[in-house]
């Protein structure tokens, strides 16, 4: 009799957790067969070339401002005339207004320019540079 008061509340777990089982989908489903479905058939669209020559961006042409070497031009304290040249010609290539072109050759100078630490003769060489961005603008 014992023995049989012991086993009834295991039982009664035992029963109650199969059933919640069941109600939560944790029995195992059973295999069905299921219809087999066509594999899809993929469709060869031509791929689309990309121009040769992609048309630079701002950004792109920022990059090349900063990453440039040979921007300076120590003997007349300038940026370099070729240099110019070639901002102006990608400027032109990406139909850049004349407001970002400045902005382009102001960052070489601020970015590659060097500068004695003489007040007045770093004037004399921001004047310059300034005079050289303006025509290489109107030149344009």
């Amino acid at each position: 009799m014992k023995f049989l008061k012991n086993l009834l509340p295991i039982l009664a777990i035992f029963t109650i957790s199969s059933v919640s089982a069941k109600k939560r989908g944790g029995a195992a489903p059973r295999a069905t067969a299921q219809p087999q479905q066509p594999a899809p058939t993929q469709i060869n669209q031509p791929v689309q070339k990309q121009p040769l020559q992609q048309r630079e961006s701002y950004k792109d042409l920022v990059a090349f401002v900063k990453n440039a070497g040979n921007v300076w031009d120590n003997s007349r304290s300038m940026l370099r005339t070729d240099f110019v040249n070639t901002v102006v010609q990608k400027a032109q290539a990406t139909n850049l207004d004349d407001f970002q072109l400045e902005a382009l050759l102001q960052t070489a100078r601020d970015m590659h320019g060097i500068f004695s630490g003489n007040q007045n003769k770093d004037i004399a060489t921001l004047q310059s540079v300034n005079n050289q961005i303006t025509a290489a603008i109107s030149q344009r």
